[in-house]
């Protein structure tokens, strides 16, 4: 946690503007201010929506509290002139601009990249949209479960309740999103620092999904003529899916030796490319034709076979208890683990251990236990903020910083055009 008494992070100096909503482009700020940026977050006037959802105490949700530490925080009305107005002036004070408002709001608010540009030509704007710029979805809305669906991740993850598939409940393509975008700004920021321009980044969680799907998102044509066949069939039969899922998966590589298997007393993931293969056969008593044989070709349809060494495989597997499975792996070298509750992560010995999660004392609702940073340098500050704002709470000094007197602040937060923390809404 940074006590003020630390060497600067990487991002000291840097001024942020998040007009950012949920997840993707609140964790992407948020990764500026572990890196010691001053980061300010435009809120609704009436308050973030992620401090109503899951709130612990009023006006403090969970999402809110961990993708807004380290940050500074003002509510602003856009849907006013004088919102619109003093977003602007703040926009055009600072280095970077992120944002994943609706297509079309931030034009609307005047503060597009096309409209300030002219008048600060260094500023870097980041987006996020659902799914691009172009194409027939262009406009759509789109939140992290509808992006999950449309961009084939849900299906990819092969998780089912009840005959229907369900998406991760972890925000993949919205993380991913925000990540990229950091990647980006600091890509452009980079640009920037050689050329003295500015420019926009953009990218947008069908992407993001793109991106986590790179391993199987591709077509091959010399060997992967049944994805058209699949698709084709798909298009004149219509959104059936239980047989489809059933011939794909058929289709789809089955690789033993990289798979997730019941023990006497559990699950174990194993993962073993390569050389590796070898030694997890030895393990499990099993033969891959295609590791012992050096004449070995692979069939024309090879799917009988590979669904016989896999079920070999869980067969043997199922003999072991899991600590016994992963002794042996461990003593072999054979990348293994057991399949273990997030809880048990956050909460267990290894994440703390590697200071990957850590407790802190959030000054409104106590002693939280979350992730600390995803990074490490070895010469430069990266360290989580231990606390959020509080509605309002670095209004004066967000005003103070582009020139407001205190009487201007005054009549801003009499007609509601910003929030103070003596003021908060009815939560």
């Amino acid at each position: 946690m940074r006590d003020g008494s630390e060497k600067p992070g990487p991002f000291t100096g840097l001024r942020v503007l998040e007009l950012g909503q949920y997840v993707a482009v609140p964790y992407c700020a948020e990764l500026f201010a572990h890196g010691g940026a001053e980061v300010i977050k435009v809120e609704p006037i009436d308050g973030d929506e992620t401090r109503k959802n899951s709130a612990i105490i009023p006006g403090e949700g969970r999402q809110y509290i961990i993708k807004s530490r380290g940050k500074k925080g003002i509510p602003i009305d856009l849907g006013s002139a004088a919102g619109r107005q003093l977003a602007r002036r703040l926009a055009l004070s600072c280095d970077v601009v992120l944002s994943n408002m609706r297509p079309g709001a931030v034009e609307e608010a005047g503060i597009g990249y096309d409209q300030l540009k002219e008048y600060h030509p260094g500023l870097i704007f980041g987006e996020v949209n659902a799914f691009g710029s172009k194409g027939p979805d262009a406009a759509r809305a789109g939140l992290d479960v509808i992006v999950q669906a449309a961009s084939g991740l849900t299906l990819s993850g092969r998780a089912w309740e009840d005959g229907v598939p369900v998406g991760s409940e972890a925000f993949l393509t919205d993380y991913m999103a925000g990540t990229t975008l950091a990647f980006g700004v600091t890509t452009a920021l980079r640009e920037r620092d050689r050329t003295g321009r500015g420019q926009k980044v953009s990218t947008s969680l069908l992407q993001a999904s793109l991106a986590l799907q790179t391993a199987t998102a591709n077509v091959i044509d010399a060997v992967d003529g049944w994805k058209r066949e699949f698709v084709a069939r798909r298009e004149q039969e219509g959104t059936t899916y239980a047989s489809f899922v059933e011939r794909r998966d058929q289709t789809a590589s089955n690789r033993w030796f990289y798979n997730t298997y019941p023990t006497k007393d559990g699950f174990v993931a194993l993962g073993a490319p390569g050389k590796l293969r070898g030694k997890l056969m030895a393990i499990l008593g099993i033969d891959d034709p295609s590791v012992s044989d050096p004449n070995f070709r692979m069939p024309d349809d090879p799917r009988p076979m590979l669904a016989e060494l896999k079920a070999a495989a869980a067969a043997s597997v199922a003999s072991f208890t899991t600590k016994d499975l992963l002794d042996r792996c461990s003593a072999a070298g054979v990348p293994a683990a057991p399949l273990r509750f997030l809880e048990e992560v956050v909460l267990g010995e290894q994440a703390r251990a590697n200071g990957f999660v850590e407790t802190f004392d959030h000054p409104a609702v106590g002693p939280m236990t979350m992730p600390t940073t995803a990074l490490t340098f070895s010469e430069s500050a990266y360290e989580a903020s231990p606390s959020s704002p509080a509605y309002g709470e670095h209004t004066r000094d967000v005003l103070t910083g582009i020139g407001f007197s205190a009487d201007e602040m005054d009549v801003l937060a009499d007609g509601r055009v910003v929030g103070l923390p003596e003021h908060p809404p009815r939560w």
